[in-house]
């Protein structure tokens, strides 16, 4: 997943004015998928190493040394054991992690440690079949065992980036011509980790034009159909899977070129059929340097930047939830698939993260799980924006500053918090 989370600044003039950022906000920079090969790995403007492709948007780093990328052995279709059970009534907590070509055991026992039942892990289409019907299963097998089998956790997969060969040779990431051929792909790795990987998030930020094929093709109609064809797909060998809509992102743009707002976009979904074709709605609420309960009508921080705009704060959820009311879909739940707090960075555009100290990043996701176990009945799960990235890219990198692990594996305050607190 790009790792950068949920907290998109899209550049432009409004946005600013809006947020009354005195610093530019980077163009929106999309969550894409770790590859699975270091052939497929790298994004189609630029080729880089085997883990920094894996991190969209980090600086180049090492790649892993080939024993490291043979530690485990790669099972075989039908081998690996199922996950625990879970509750689908009541909140589930989770994390995404960054899991290719790492050693996994640290990372699974760290996220079972927190408490939490689930990981996340975003994977690519393109670097899972680089060709049609050639594919390479074998790191996102090691990845599903340590996960489920050795580590006893339940393991979502977020599915992007279609492969160059499925949409014309397009060079945004973007959706296959035929959608059929999405379908064809999801099938089969929905029947390879059947009782292995308990749900699958079909796309991810499709109100973003850099997630859907460039400028000018937003379509929110267009999205509900391929969601239809994958959802069919996955229901044909694992009726117990839970499928959930691609989680959108808060922009604050609504121009239909680069962005559409995402409630309207939400509500675009509804209108083309989403509601059939759906067991959660996915959703990325960012909290910039806002507390959980703030939003714009109460203001309990000092800061006066990034406050002017519903997009800006974790309670847009609610304005998720108004929707699916409206359109009769009130018993389904949203799956917060991603959400995080930066901390003080070196990130350009991420300056919002200097007003967030690592014991406020603490204290705010708590209160956001305590948030939504006790006044958001709806939310079926929620999953921390990010577990261990700092880990793997540098202090430069966005991604470092929402890690709840620091670069040694030792625990950041949020992690600590995140550990004690109830579940």
């Amino acid at each position: 997943m790009k790792a950068q989370h949920a907290l998109r600044l899209l550049a432009t003039t409004a946005l600013v004015t809006v947020v009354g950022c005195s610093t530019p906000a980077p163009t929106p920079a999309p969550t894409a998928a770790p590859p699975s090969t270091s052939a497929a790995a790298a994004s189609p403007a630029v080729a880089k190493p085997t883990v920094a492709a894996s991190l969209a948007g980090s600086s180049a780093q090492p790649s892993p040394t080939g024993a490291a990328r043979q530690a485990s052995p790669s099972p075989t279709r039908g081998t690996l054991g199922g996950p625990p059970p879970f509750d689908r009534t009541k909140l589930q907590y989770g994390v995404q992690a960054h899991q290719y070509w790492i050693d996994k055991e640290p990372v699974v026992r760290a996220a079972n440690e927190l408490g939490f039942g689930w990981l996340k892990q975003q994977i690519r289409w393109d670097a899972l079949e680089p060709r049609k019907n050639a594919f390479d299963w074998a790191e996102l097998d090691r990845i599903v065992e340590a996960t489920t089998t050795r580590g006893g956790m339940n393991l979502l997969l977020s599915v992007v980036a279609a492969p160059k060969w499925a949409t014309g040779n397009n060079p945004v990431d973007g959706p296959p011509t035929d959608f059929s051929e999405m379908g064809r792909f999801i099938g089969i790795l929905a029947d390879r980790y059947k009782g292995k990987v308990r749900a699958y998030e079909i796309w991810n930020e499709q109100n973003l034009h850099y997630e859907w094929g460039g400028q000018g093709k937003l379509n929110a109609a267009e999205y509900v159909r391929l969601l239809r064809v994958n959802y069919e797909a996955i229901k044909r060998v694992d009726r117990d899977a839970v499928v959930i809509a691609g989680a959108l992102t808060p922009t604050g743009v609504d121009d239909g070129v680069i962005a559409i707002d995402d409630v309207r976009f939400l509500q675009q979904m509804y209108a083309a059929g989403v509601k059939n074709y759906s067991d959660a709605i996915g959703a990325h609420p960012g909290g910039y340097n806002n507390p959980p309960d703030d939003w714009l009508d109460r203001k309990t921080v000092s800061s006066t930047s990034f406050k002017g705009h519903p997009s800006l704060y974790f309670r847009r959820i609610e304005q998720y939830r108004q929707v699916m009311q409206r359109n009769g879909d009130a018993d389904k739940k949203v799956w917060i698939t991603e959400f995080g707090y930066s901390t003080r960075n070196k990130a350009p555009g991420y300056e919002y993260g200097d007003d967030v100290t690592p014991q406020l990043q603490a204290e705010w996701l708590t209160r956001a799980f305590q948030k939504a176990r006790t006044e958001y009945p709806w939310v079926g799960a929620m999953f921390i924006w990010n577990l261990n990235f700092a880990t793997i890219v540098p202090d430069t990198d966005e991604k470092w500053s929402f890690g709840i692990l620091n670069p040694d594996f030792t625990p950041r305050p949020a992690y600590t918090a995140l550990r004690n607190m109830p579940k």
